[in-house]
C-alpha cells in the first residue's frame, strides 16, 4: 500500500496552518540560539506549559526564567562562539481549525561538537490573531550513550 493511500491529501487551510507551525518550531531554534530570549517567549500562549527534565514552568515568566537560566549558564563557557539547534522528522496533526499537535527530534551542536538530542512533543493553538504558538511543549532529552540505550 503505498502512503497516498493512507493520507488524505491537505486542503489549502490545513496546508497553510502546518507551514505557518513549521515556522514556529523554527523561530523557536533561531531565537533561542541566538538569545533572544524575550522573543522566544512571546512563541508561546499566556497559559503555555513547558516541561522538561528540571521541572514544569507556566505561563511566560516561569518559561522565561528558565531559558534565561540556560542563557546565563552558556555565559560562562567564554571560549562557546555558538549553539545551533538542529531540528528534524517534524510531524504535524491538526486537530481542528485552531489546533494540533506534533513531535520532531533536536540535536544540539556548539564549538565542541555534538552536546546533545532528544524530542520535543509539542501542542500548538491559534491565536487570536491568527498566528500559530506553543500551548505546551515537552522537552525529552536522549541518554548519552554511556548513560544506557533509549527504550
Amino acid at each position: 500500500m503505498m502512503m497516498t493511500d493512507t493520507i488524505p491529501p491537505p486542503d489549502h487551510d490545513e496546508l497553510a496552518a502546518r507551514e505557518q507551525i513549521r515556522e514556529l518550531v523554527a523561530a523557536y531554534t533561531h531565537l533561542g540560539d541566538s538569545g533572544r530570549i524575550d522573543q522566544m517567549v512571546k512563541l508561546f500562549a499566556p497559559d503555555a506549559i513547558l516541561e522538561t527534565a528540571d521541572g514544569t514552568y507556566h505561563g511566560p515568566d516561569e518559561i522565561e526564567g528558565f531559558f534565561r537560566n540556560i542563557v546565563d549558564d552558556r555565559s560562562e563557557a567564554p571560549a562557546r562562539t555558538f549553539v545551533r539547534h538542529h531540528i528534524s522528522n517534524v510531524t504535524i496533526s491538526l486537530d481542528s481549525s485552531d489546533a494540533a499537535h506534533g513531535a520532531s527530534y533536536w540535536l544540539v551542536t556548539s564549538d565542541d561538537g555534538f552536546e546533545s538530542s532528544g524530542r520535543y512533543r509539542d501542542q500548538y493553538r491559534r491565536a487570536g490573531d491568527g498566528t500559530w504558538i506553543f500551548h505546551h511543549r515537552k522537552i525529552g532529552r536522549d541518554p548519552l550513550r554511556s548513560q544506557g540505550t533509549q527504550a
